[in-house]
């Protein structure tokens, strides 16, 4: 081909090539763009909440008499909780923990707050919504990737995931969070948390287990849920 042939042909194709170029970059950005925006769906499969036995259910005279048999509360302060109980929202169908409700047992035994107590009331509650989300979602304890239980005021040692990977036979390699302290802001917080990790784990299909549960020495509440992520 004679030089001035190529020359011509070269400038007539320089506008084409520029504007193929200029658009290219163009979408590379936007699909680099897109693709740093976007992220993998999450969805709660199911939920379960922890149902008490009807032992555990009190009366306001009932509890009230629990605390008068602990031996430590004035007649002033009994009147003063009854004023507070009559204005709590609690009735005759709320539970309260085995460890006060034995008080009834006895005239002489006193509300069981031992580690020990709470630890097992705690394996009570929490395995017992964590088997029902298993069974109702037909999922094998060892498919669980992520676990995160939080509970403000009780955090024995070792964990509450430790005892829940235990019972279940869960992998070694799971990525168990537990958070304590934080009040009634841990469930938000847990639940963001378990988000957050799934959308940033390199695999496409990822289950978590949240447990969200409170131990006080007038209140027990669990719940549990159950996500996965899906891409």
């Amino acid at each position: 081909m004679p030089l001035e042939t190529a020359r011509a042909l070269a400038m007539t194709m320089h506008p084409v090539l520029f504007d193929m170029g200029w658009r290219g970059t163009l979408l590379l950005l936007c699909l680099v763009y897109f693709w740093a925006r976007h992220h993998h769906p999450v969805y709660l499969v199911d939920f379960a909440v922890f149902e008490p036995p009807e032992s555990w259910k009190l009366t306001h005279e009932e509890l009230l008499e629990c605390m008068r048999r602990q031996k430590c509360f004035t007649d002033e302060s009994l009147s003063f909780l009854q004023r507070i109980l009559a204005k709590s929202g609690t009735g005759p169908a709320t539970a309260w923990p085995p460890g006060i409700v034995r008080c009834l047992h006895s005239e002489d035994m006193v509300a069981d707050q031992s580690v020990e107590a709470a630890r097992k009331e705690s394996e009570m509650v929490i395995c017992d919504v964590v088997r029902h989300v298993l069974h109702r979602t037909a999922t094998d304890p060892k498919s669980v990737d992520i676990l995160i239980v939080n509970c403000s005021l009780f955090s024995p040692t070792p964990s509450l995931c430790a005892m829940v990977m235990s019972h279940f036979e869960m992998r070694s390699d799971v990525m168990s969070y537990n958070l304590s302290g934080m009040g009634c802001s841990a469930s938000l917080i847990a639940i963001e948390m378990a988000q957050s990790i799934l959308r940033s784990y390199p695999v496409s299909w990822q289950r978590a287990f949240h447990v969200a549960s409170e131990h006080t020495l007038s209140l027990w509440r669990c719940s549990c849920c159950f996500v996965e992520q899906v891409a």
